[in-house]
């Protein structure tokens, strides 16, 4: 079944004008592309966003908290675990760097991923994650049998939608008729202003930050029960301590 489910998720060819119309309605791809995709001075030499982050370094203030605070990737991994058994399958969807699936694996979870980007999939399978390029809202409904945990680490600030919020997200999770009793963990930044629910990205085109308060009403309202929903501290190079939005939420 597992690896039945891994061929499921290959990325269909899409066009140069863009994915479907529900994605172009969520999520610029292409923005996301090149924000990650960019390289940037660090140090003496050029990189990408994500090279920066494999190294645990940061590009002003963008940072990947799995590789920049060691308390945050500790304690998201120990969530993850506390939550699964040995051979659970987890899925992680934006998997980015894989840090924190990286070390899932090593406790002995299966862990399956997919990110848009090409060059995220490829740091993480060098992890031991069976990751694979692809599209969230590509998948199919069944593609996700088996997994007992669901796990999206800033996935969240990237699809949310200044009308739609994250309704069509939340719409696709179901359409993937999970099973009764998995265990979605979602992390994103919570707005600088304690009063706001969300707010855009100052400084990353698209990206929005997403308080705790809104995201447990969101999946609340979308059908989800919520377990548990907090904020993390946490330091960031300059913008400083922050709070890092975290929700555990399990499928009816």
């Amino acid at each position: 079944m597992y690896q039945r489910t891994a061929t499921q998720l290959a990325r269909k060819p899409a066009s140069k004008q863009g994915e479907t119309e529900m994605n172009n309605s969520i999520q610029d791809l292409k923005q996301v592309e090149d924000y990650y995709g960019t390289t940037r001075r660090f140090g003496d030499s050029d990189a990408t966003i994500y090279e920066i982050w494999e190294q645990g370094g940061a590009f002003n203030d963008s940072i990947t908290p799995s590789t920049y605070s060691q308390e945050y990737r500790s304690h998201l991994g120990l969530k993850l675990k506390s939550l699964t058994e040995e051979g659970a399958i987890i899925f992680s969807i934006g998997c980015g760097n894989g840090f924190v699936e990286g070390d899932l694996v090593q406790a002995k979870r299966r862990v399956l991923a997919i990110d848009f980007n090409d060059e995220a999939v490829a740091l993480s399978r060098k992890k031991g994650v069976d990751a694979y390029t692809a599209d969230f809202f590509e998948l199919e409904p069944g593609a996700l049998a088996g997994v007992k945990s669901i796990y999206a680490d800033g996935l969240l600030g990237h699809l949310f939608h200044p009308e739609l919020e994250l309704k069509p997200t939340f719409e696709k999770l179901k359409e993937l008729n999970l099973e009764s009793g998995t265990t979605l963990v979602f992390s994103n930044d919570s707005p600088r202003d304690p009063e706001a629910l969300f707010a855009a990205h100052d400084k990353v085109d698209g990206f929005w930050f997403i308080s705790r308060d809104y995201l447990r009403d969101a999946l609340t309202e979308a059908g989800f029960k919520i377990e548990e929903s907090y904020y993390f501290p946490y330091t960031r190079p300059i913008s400083g301590l922050r709070n890092r939005t975290l929700c555990v939420a399990l499928v009816p």
